[in-house]
């Protein structure tokens, strides 16, 4: 399974503020370390988010709740549980309304 990495992380968040604005910054790097490493989560020998499913919601949860950055969590939450699956052979589909 592939996992995003910080520098796609940092580099995808950047992307995204700056098309759709707000205040950009990292605020606290242990709690995006922590988000990013919430999927790999095990309790007695087993994975606490077995499918890809699990851990690309965990992630987007844990970013979204964490808020390591300034502003733009939700969106970020967004765009790497997306490309997380992406990453991994899924494309996730949005419409507009």
């Amino acid at each position: 399974m592939k996992y995003p990495s910080m520098e796609v992380v940092l580099a995808l968040y950047q992307e995204t503020m700056a098309r759709t604005g707000g205040l950009s910054g990292l605020r606290d790097l242990a709690l995006l370390e922590a988000a990013l490493a919430r999927p790999h989560s095990t309790f007695d020998g087993k994975e606490l988010y077995p499918t890809l499913f699990l851990k690309a919601a965990c992630l987007m949860h844990s970013l979204i709740l964490n808020h390591a950055f300034v502003d733009g969590n939700k969106r970020i939450g967004v765009v790497l549980a997306g490309t997380m699956l992406a990453m991994n052979g899924y494309q996730l589909e949005v419409e507009r309304r």
